[in-house]
């Protein structure tokens, strides 16, 4: 509940964020139209929505994002089950694996960040999302092969690791493309949006997977789960999608790149002065 609370406040403060350094004079005058803060909140959002709404490769990052939260109970609500009711590990296991998943998210983020030349986040995205998939249904092995209290931390640690790794492979290229590629009046509106949909749908998801996991039915949930990923994957995650959102990526980062050595050009030849000379 204090998670999902915040999340509201933030994407409501997304809504009052200033992008006017980086805007033209006419989207500033579209920016400070007259009207209260409910008629100009409805209006940001409905903005926001319209911009996702006409781009297709933003449309599949929206469906991405939520199918990902909705998710979530996979791998918050499935490993504390089957640790406290099926394998009755002890308090302390379980904060010894919920902390080794840990390292998968550090391992991850420091994985991206040394890439060089990312020039394809869908692909980066893809191969998570279905890396993703495969672990969920490896994360039904303790279940089905006898071991002590070693062999579960090894298991469902490794397989945690992954799941946070994948996970990483697939939120910082999202971030990193909506960043860079949405312009920059639109910014906040279009983070809001997003952030709304996708999390508003992880409570429903985790009160979804806690009522099919009270049945009992493991195996069925998660297969279908992982099924269900890969083909949302495949469907959308088309070679047609992947070169239009490498090519709108390598389009804002030369853009983005271009603004970044016109300030430099400027600083290494500086206009000369009647009072200098």
């Amino acid at each position: 509940m204090i998670f999902l609370i915040a999340y509201i406040i933030s994407a409501a403060l997304d809504f009052l964020m200033d992008f006017t350094l980086h805007s033209t004079r006419e989207e500033n005058v579209e920016n400070n139209d007259e009207g209260g803060g409910m008629d100009r909140f409805k209006r940001d959002i409905s903005r926001g929505f319209i911009f996702i709404a006409g781009n297709e490769v933003f449309k599949s990052l929206l469906l991405i994002g939520a199918l990902i939260n909705f998710m979530a109970g996979v791998i918050t609500i499935f490993p504390e089950k089957i640790m406290i009711h099926e394998l009755s590990l002890p308090p302390e296991t379980v904060g010894i694996i919920n902390a080794i998943g840990g390292l998968g998210v550090l391992a991850g983020g420091v994985a991206v960040a040394r890439m060089r030349g990312l020039d394809h986040p869908f692909l980066l995205m893809k191969r998570g999302m279905l890396a993703f998939a495969g672990l969920v249904v490896l994360y039904l092995l303790p279940l089905y092969l006898n071991g002590g209290i070693i062999f579960h931390i090894l298991i469902i640690g490794s397989v945690g690791i992954g799941i946070a790794l994948a996970l990483q492979f697939i939120n910082i290229p999202i971030n990193l493309f909506v960043q860079l590629v949405t312009p920059q009046h639109v910014k906040g509106r279009v983070f809001s949006v997003m952030n709304l949909c996708s999390m508003s749908i992880m409570p429903v998801g985790a009160i979804f997977y806690g009522f099919l996991y009270d049945f009992e039915l493991y195996w069925l949930i998660n297969a279908a789960s992982a099924v269900l990923m890969i083909a949302v994957v495949l469907l959308f995650f088309n070679e047609g999608l992947l070169a239009k959102s490498k090519r709108m990526y390598i389009a804002a980062k030369a853009e983005a790149g271009e603004l970044e050595r016109e300030p430099a050009e400027e600083d290494a030849h500086p206009e000369t002065s009647l009072q200098s000379i």
